[in-house]
């Protein structure tokens, strides 16, 4: 059976356009000068392009794109990019937080803004050593209001912009974007591995390439936004 949000196919991306879509109004400011004021969250978007595809692969990433049914249904939407974090590209194996391995998740998380209203991340119960990069993703997921625990169809992405360490308490503080909702639950998890937000198809942009002599469909084109809610 399948499970909406559904997660994308792993594999044949050829490219992506993975970002932070913000809505501002411009505010002018004493001595001329031109500020801007945020409306609304900030929203992931997303354009995906299947490569040169084996035949099977072609026709998972079609038959994907059909059970989304247009825009009434959802997808975990991810940057292809950082699967996990740039210094572990393959994962977390041998990395543990005291005798047990680590899976990705975070022990605990907790959100502050700087003097300058930058949001700094404070994440524990990591490795010691533990590298958070420059554009890492931090991913946060949480149950719907009623629906069953551990189901997450709840999720948002934070985006590294100040790298940082884990100290010898498995401890780390890092700049993100964009700062995280303020509904957000306490009991939310962050988490490294697969990070995602919760997505819908944006028809107007999205396409599926005609098959070539191979029966394989190349440069099908997927645009996703962000389906941002409590």
């Amino acid at each position: 059976m399948i499970i909406y949000p559904r997660p994308m196919p792993l594999t044949g991306m050829a490219q992506q356009l993975f970002d932070i879509l913000r809505v501002d109004q411009s505010a002018p400011e004493a001595g001329g000068y031109m500020g801007g004021v945020q409306s609304g969250f900030p929203l992931w978007v997303a354009t995906w392009t299947t490569g040169r595809n084996k035949r099977d692969v072609s026709d998972e990433w079609i038959a994907w794109l059909s059970t989304m049914r247009g825009q009434q249904r959802r997808f975990l939407g991810r940057d292809f990019a950082r699967s996990f974090p740039r210094r572990y590209p393959n994962g977390f194996g041998g990395l543990r937080v005291g005798e047990a391995a680590f899976t990705g998740t975070a022990a605990t998380w907790s959100e502050t803004m700087d003097a300058e209203a930058n949001a700094q991340l404070t994440l524990t119960g990591l490795p010691v050593g533990l590298v958070l990069s420059l554009t890492d993703l931090i991913g946060f997921r949480w149950d719907a209001g009623g629906a069953a625990a551990g189901t997450f169809g709840r999720r948002t992405i934070a985006r590294v912009t100040e790298a940082g360490v884990a100290d010898a308490q498995g401890r780390v503080t890092v700049g993100i974007e964009p700062p995280l909702p303020y509904f957000i639950p306490a009991t939310a998890q962050a988490h490294l591995e697969y990070p995602a937000c919760v997505m819908s198809i944006v028809t107007s942009d999205t396409k599926v390439a005609p098959i070539d002599r191979r029966l394989v469909a190349t440069g099908t084109v997927i645009a996703g936004v962000q389906d941002l809610r409590p």
